[in-house]
């Protein structure tokens, strides 16, 4: 009987211990299930956000792209239109400048004609003057 008793307590203790350890494996595993779940969704949420910045990285790529061309296609219309005003420019300059050499031109003839007439008047005056001078 002692030895049943001896046999008893030591199968109680066994089992005891058995299920002490038992219940801290599963609260250790069920922990642990728990902690790689936790970091499936971190791994998860990580993962949509990595995501979510390279789109919009991405997308703010193909912004800056468009921007870009945008710009490109302004610039590119003021060249023009720059280029219109300075060929308007020229013609314009060109134009005054015709005027101006077309204007002194005629001043200049206007002059030459002045100065022919009083060479004239001079020739006049000075054959009279020679004929009163052989008159006398």
């Amino acid at each position: 009987n002692e030895r049943f008793q001896v046999v008893s307590n030591i199968s109680y203790a066994l089992n005891s211990s058995i299920l002490e350890i038992e219940t801290s494996l599963k609260e250790n595993f069920n922990y642990t299930q728990i902690e790689l779940e936790n970091m499936r969704n971190a791994s998860s949420e990580f993962s949509a956000i990595a995501s979510s910045w390279s789109t919009m990285t991405e997308d703010r790529i193909r912004e800056i792209a468009v921007e870009i061309a945008v710009l490109e296609t302004k610039i590119k219309e003021k060249e023009k239109e720059v280029q219109v005003n300075l060929s308007a420019l020229h013609l314009e300059l060109s134009s005054m400048l015709d005027i101006e050499v077309n204007e002194r031109k005629g001043s200049l003839r206007t002059l030459e004609i002045d100065l022919n007439m009083t060479n004239t008047k001079l020739d006049l005056e000075k054959n009279h003057s020679q004929s009163e001078i052989k008159k006398l």
